[in-house]
């Protein structure tokens, strides 16, 4: 029985890397194949906007979103797209999928139930990396948030005007702050939309208290009223949460030290563990049982380190 899986999963290698070469040999066709697919992923991808816009003029909310606009708010928010421009939720996924298959399909030659098992970890590790830059992203965001803010109120007490304010304080902002602001600068005078550039902007930057603080602006725009109080209300507020956040990083602090204690003191007792049984390493990767325990250890592993990711949000 393992010989006919793995004359199988032979077969199945050897067809996709002949399909693989095949395509890349016939190079203008696969150029044009490539163009199509990708305008038919910007399609959708507007279309997700459009339908997500029009919930919010309809019902005032965002709503819940579905998992292709989750992953695509996650690669804007990490700023990944900036670094691969044909990364969309559609691409990652079938990118992701195929090195988890391939990853799964190789090792399983030799161990089916690790096979599945790197292929499962593969699309874990792929969602931790875009968890993980949008969490960096949004850490270097909060840094640069008070000056943003600061400069907004200095500025609006001498100017009515919120697009020109915005202008004025971009060259004095730290990335990626200046990014956004810059694009939304650009994209309001450009389109002449700045209901739909604030908005855009509030989707990018993927920090709920500054997210809070451009849809106040926005209604502020809206209506009117005064910029330099609603600049100076949202800047005391912000203070306050700063504030109530620095607080927070010492318990996550004490957190973090509580896990690396628990996982050191986990290691040490399999070392004791492995002195007592012998042969432990044929154990733990021979048999059924092993596998299982290795397995369960990795998911424990992963899901301390995520924790250890996400504490502070």
């Amino acid at each position: 029985m393992p010989t006919a899986i793995h004359c199988i999963l032979h077969m199945a290698l050897f067809i996709a890397i002949a399909a693989t070469m095949y395509n890349l040999c016939d190079y203008p066709r696969t150029k044009k194949l490539w163009e199509r697919y990708r305008d038919n992923l910007e399609r959708r991808r507007q279309q997700r906007l459009i339908d997500e816009d029009q919930l919010r003029r309809t019902e005032g909310v965002r709503g819940k979103i579905g998992f292709l606009r989750h992953l695509d708010l996650l690669i804007m928010h990490g700023r990944i797209d900036q670094i691969l421009p044909i990364l969309t939720p559609e691409t990652y996924l079938t990118f992701t999928m195929a090195a988890a298959i391939t990853i799964g399909a190789i090792l399983a030659l030799t161990n089916p139930l690790w096979g599945m098992a790197a292929g499962v970890l593969t699309l874990v590790l792929s969602y931790v990396i875009l968890q993980a830059s949008a969490m960096v992203n949004r850490r270097k965001i909060e840094g640069g948030i008070l000056t943003f803010m600061n400069l907004l109120e200095n500025y609006s007490k001498t100017n009515d005007d919120i697009l020109k304010i915005f202008g004025q304080v971009c060259p004095f902002l730290d990335e990626p702050l200046r990014s956004y602001v810059s694009d939304f600068y650009f994209s309001a005078v450009h389109d002449g939309d700045a209901t739909r550039a604030f908005r855009n902007l509030e989707d990018s930057v993927g920090h709920e208290k500054l997210q809070e603080i451009i849809h106040n602006i926005e209604m502020c725009s809206k209506h009117e009223a005064n910029y330099e109080d609603v600049i100076k209300d949202s800047r005391l507020s912000l203070s306050e949460y700063l504030g109530a956040r620095e607080e927070k990083k010492a318990i996550v602090g004490n957190g973090r030290i509580e896990i690396l204690m628990l996982l050191g003191a986990s290691g040490i007792c399999l070392g004791i563990f492995g002195g007592l049984v012998t042969n432990m390493k044929a154990v733990l990767f021979g048999t059924p049982g092993g596998n299982a325990l290795m397995g369960f250890g990795v998911a424990v592993l992963l899901y301390c380190g995520w924790l250890m990711l996400s504490m502070d949000n």
